[in-house]
């Protein structure tokens, strides 16, 4: 007969979410500044010396440029920052996804779409690339 298919997409920090890293290694930067610019954290702003210093350029090109290299270090340092304090301490598992998506829930919704549409039912997990 038909099937129905479903797909569960999570993020690729899905599985560190739900099980947690163990103190040792830092984890990737590219993850953690990715995650400072989804969450728009805000990172501290350039200093008076540097601002002066920018002021200071004709080139209104070269000011932009400076700017945006002074976020982008902000971003980096505290990116630094939180994968050094991962790699200490780890983070603790939150269980956000097998608490409610359990075999027995899924299950069930397979058995009631059945009961319903007459269909087989497929569920797969995904993760984001």
């Amino acid at each position: 007969g038909q099937k129905i298919e479903f797909q569960i997409i999570l993020p690729k920090s899905w599985y560190w979410l739900e099980h947690g890293r163990a103190a040792g290694k830092m984890p990737p930067e590219e993850p953690i500044i990715k995650w400072i610019s989804q969450r728009g954290l805000k990172v501290d702003s350039i200093s008076s010396q540097r601002k002066k210093l920018i002021r200071r350029l004709k080139s209104k090109r070269m000011r932009k440029g400076l700017r945006q290299y002074s976020r982008e270090q902000k971003e980096k340092q505290l990116a630094f920052l939180i994968r050094r304090k991962i790699g200490k301490d780890g983070t603790r598992a939150t269980h956000f996804y097998s608490n409610i998506v359990t075999p027995k829930m899924i299950s069930d919704l397979k058995q009631t779409i059945k009961r319903k549409y007459k269909k087989d039912i497929v569920i797969e997990l995904l993760t984001l690339a």
